[in-house]
C-alpha cells in the first residue's frame, strides 16, 4: 500500500502527467500554477517551521490555505483576482488528489469548499446623448433603436473609426447580456 504522505510524487504527477498530458493545459497556465505552488509551499514551510522538502500532505489543511490566501492579500498586497487565481491552482491540485488518493478525500473536500472571493463590481460606463453628438458621429440614434440596429451600426462603425459608435457596440453587448439576450429594444439615457 502506498503511503499517504507521498506528496512530492503526487505534486510531480500533477504537473507532469495531469496538467501537461491529460488536461493539455497551456504553458502559461502551468507556469502560473507552478508559481502559486512555489509561494504556497514556502508559506507552509515557514508556518510549520520545516523545509519545503519535508512538507507532507497532512500539512496542507484548509486552515493553512485560508491563512495563505489572507497572507497574499494583506502581506503581499495581491488583488482579489490574484488571490482567486492562486486558489484555483490549489483547487486544481486537490481535485486531482481526490481522484488519486481515496484516503485524502475528506481533506480534499474541505479544501474544495473554500470559495473564491467576490470582488467589487465596477459600474459600466455609457455615453450620454450630448456626448454622442459632440463626438461628431453622423449616425442617427433613436431612443428605442432595436438591438439588431445597434449591432449593425456598431459593426459598420468599426471600419469607419467612429468612437461613439464603438461605444454603442459595447453598450449593446452589455444590455443584451444583462437582459439575457432576449431584449429587442435598448433605451439611450437622456438628461
Amino acid at each position: 500500500m502506498r503511503r499517504l504522505d507521498s506528496f512530492p510524487q503526487l505534486l510531480h504527477a500533477y504537473f507532469y502527467d495531469w496538467m501537461a498530458h491529460q488536461r493539455n493545459a497551456s504553458r502559461h497556465t502551468v507556469l502560473s500554477y507552478r508559481d502559486a505552488w512555489r509561494l504556497f509551499l514556502r508559506f507552509v514551510a515557514k508556518r510549520c517551521k520545516k523545509e519545503v522538502a519535508k512538507i507532507i500532505l497532512t500539512d496542507l489543511t484548509p486552515i493553512t490555505i485560508l491563512a495563505f490566501l489572507d497572507h497574499l492579500e494583506k502581506d503581499r498586497s495581491a488583488t482579489i483576482a490574484t488571490r482567486n487565481c492562486r486558489l484555483a491552482a490549489l483547487h486544481s491540485f486537490f481535485t486531482f488528489l481526490a481522484d488519486r488518493e481515496p484516503l485524502a478525500t475528506a481533506q480534499c473536500d474541505a479544501v474544495l469548499r473554500i470559495p473564491a472571493k467576490r470582488g467589487p463590481k465596477h459600474s459600466l460606463g455609457y455615453l450620454e446623448e450630448d456626448e454622442v453628438k459632440a463626438s461628431g458621429c453622423n449616425r442617427r440614434f433613436s431612443r428605442t433603436t432595436s438591438i439588431s440596429a445597434w449591432r449593425n451600426i456598431s459593426t459598420s462603425s468599426l471600419s469607419n473609426g467612429c468612437a461613439a459608435c464603438s461605444g454603442v457596440r459595447a453598450a449593446r453587448a452589455v444590455f443584451s447580456t444583462a437582459q439575457g439576450g432576449a431584449s429587442s429594444r435598448v433605451r439611450m439615457r437622456s438628461r
